[in-house]
């Protein structure tokens, strides 16, 4: 989920797969690793034992920077968020390759990961702050469904100037689209079959399929055309007319009638 911004001494060891590089900040160097954590209480003083204790890891590979903030203080979720770690290292240059374009000089390459035991949804980002903000409840309930922090990274690389109620369906149905593209989706999150109660602005998943309908109808590449526009903040929905000969109620009421596509889920 998108959140638009409104402008207006203690060290404990951990392993993680990171090798040390000085300074506090470590960077990946195959599967094998190690780090640092500084360790907070709730009003950031450096003790420990207390019941908020929060952890601040900084990790850097080949020009991207990771800044992970666990206000959880929970031991147990720390193998899920190691997998976190990884997914965006191994993930995120694809996907800010993919949909931020060739302008480098916009690539948001150092993003912070707040784990928050007071947030009560999944996930949400702001992406002017650089910022994925991720419930604590839910990683420690749903510890194999990391691919929401893809949905989220595109949401960083997507870096749309306008979410409102004209573009939000689209912009969290094409952050859909690139958790099916980019995975990893395991086994239960999947795309939603097709049902007469369906919109095409439900957005998320169901907007998802529909936006990869049609790229196997005849438009590879819309969906990219589509981003490109919303990042220039010169999107309307007139655009599926322009983009593909038929308006979006047209291609909605032709995907109704035959709503197969192809699907290879990462």
């Amino acid at each position: 989920m998108l959140i638009k911004k409104q402008w207006g001494k203690g060290m404990v060891a951990v392993a993680l797969g990171l090798a040390m590089t000085g300074g506090g900040v470590y960077s990946i160097h195959g599967s094998v690793a190690k780090a640092s954590t500084i360790t907070h209480n709730a009003a950031g003083t450096a003790q420990g034992g207390s019941d908020h204790r929060q952890t601040v890891h900084v990790y850097k590979h080949h020009g991207f920077q990771l800044t992970v903030q666990d206000k959880s203080g929970d031991p147990k979720l720390r193998p899920t968020i190691n997998q976190l770690v990884k997914l965006y290292f191994h993930k995120y240059p694809d996907i800010l390759s993919y949909w931020a374009g060739d302008n480098d000089d916009t690539h948001i390459k150092n993003v912070k990961l707040i784990i928050d035991a007071d947030y009560d949804g999944v996930a949400y980002t702001v992406w002017q702050d650089k910022e994925v903000t991720v419930g604590a409840d839910y990683i420690a309930s749903h510890p194999d469904d990391i691919a929401f922090l893809t949905h989220e990274l595109t949401h960083m690389a997507q870096a749309y100037p306008t979410y409102d109620n004209n573009t939000v369906w689209l912009t969290e149905g094409i952050a859909d689209y690139s958790r099916y593209l980019f995975g990893p989706n395991g086994t239960e999150w999947r795309l939603p079959e097709f049902s007469e109660d369906q919109h095409y602005y439900d957005s998320y998943r169901v907007t998802a399929r529909f936006l990869l309908w049609i790229e196997q109808h005849g438009h590879e590449g819309f969906v990219k055309e589509l981003n490109n526009r919303l990042q220039e903040n010169t999107y309307t929905i007139q655009d599926f007319e322009t983009l593909t000969g038929q308006t979006v109620e047209e291609l909605w009421a032709e995907y109704a009638q035959n709503p197969e596509v192809e699907t290879h889920y990462n």
